[in-house]
């Protein structure tokens, strides 16, 4: 009877050690430890104290040296150390989407690092593409960043809508140019491509009340019309669209802007005979118009006629 108690009590004791070896590997799971788990289970104090003796050296070898990843550093407000490197070394430019092809992992670390730490924002394309790659790194040092991105959006349209409230409840009158850059910034946050959707819509919404409000105010609505009509035109609402479109015409007679605009108002209503009448104005008047509206324009200008 005693040998039995004997042998339950090291059981107890074998299954409490083999839980703990558990947690510890789970708990530094970046630990380059090999699978001792088996070992600990099958072979009672032997097991347990290979895996301690194990666990002691990675650990030790981790604190000696230790990788930086870039989930370290704040990539929005750009709280990181600064690199010191050799003044006469050649240093080059390298686009994210060559970095995100680089075979070596360390190397497309650094280049990553490198690149994304100043405006990660202006990056948000290929970032969505490295969400996709193979590589768990690259996917990993992604999905952080846009992330951080996307709240450093929302936080900010936060403060926007909370400094707004205050105004209303302090019976204070709006200020135009909180609303103005509240408008902008919403605007760049829904042209990221961070949020698509019934997320999308729902902000283009909200974009769009703002717009009605700037415009009721009496204030000249500026460069705002230009967003204000291309959001319009995204949630489908032509006839608003068109309306601010008489009204930017008249303010920015023979501006590019509102005669691409213009275009593809037509091209959304199916009007391609006013689309075509103005292909022609704009080429028999000679037109300035910069590179990207120039390929608009000779792309429609081959359009058959009905």
């Amino acid at each position: 009877m005693l040998t039995f108690f004997i042998l339950v009590i090291l059981i107890i004791i074998h299954a409490i050690i083999c839980v703990l070896a558990w947690l510890a590997k789970r708990r530094e799971d970046s630990l380059t430890l090999e699978n001792l788990m088996p070992i600990v289970i099958a072979v009672p104090l032997f097991g347990a104290l290979a895996f301690a003796l194990r666990y002691r050296m990675a650990v030790k070898k981790k604190a000696k040296r230790r990788e930086i990843g870039l989930e370290d550093f704040n990539v929005i407000t750009g709280h990181y150390k600064r690199i010191e490197v050799d003044d006469n070394a050649d240093m080059e430019v390298v686009p994210l989407e060559e970095a995100l092809t680089v075979n070596d992992s360390k190397t497309r670390h650094s280049l990553m690092m490198n690149i994304l730490h100043g405006s990660p924002d202006e990056h948000i394309d290929i970032l969505q593409k490295a969400r996709n790659s193979s590589d768990t790194e690259v996917t990993h040092y992604a999905t952080t960043m846009m992330m951080e991105i996307l709240t450093d959006y929302e936080t900010n349209l936060q403060d926007y809508e909370k400094r707004r409230n205050e105004e209303k409840e302090n019976g204070e009158e709006a200020d135009k140019n909180l609303l103005k850059e509240y408008i902008e910034y919403l605007n760049r946050f829904i042209e990221s491509g961070l949020v698509s959707g019934a997320i999308e819509n729902e902000y283009r919404q909200r974009l769009a009340s703002l717009c009605e409000e700037y415009e009721q105010s009496g204030e000249s609505m500026g460069r705002l019309v230009f967003i204000c009509i291309r959001n319009y035109m995204q949630l489908g609402d032509n006839d608003k669209a068109y309306m601010h479109l008489q009204k930017a015409a008249e303010e920015y007679r023979g501006d590019e802007r509102v005669l691409l605009l213009y275009g593809q108002y037509f091209d959304s209503i199916r009007d391609y005979a006013s689309l075509r009448n103005m292909i022609s104005y704009i080429n028999e008047n000679d037109i300035y118009f910069s590179r990207n509206g120039r390929e608009w324009i000779e792309f429609w200008s081959g359009m058959p006629a009905d």
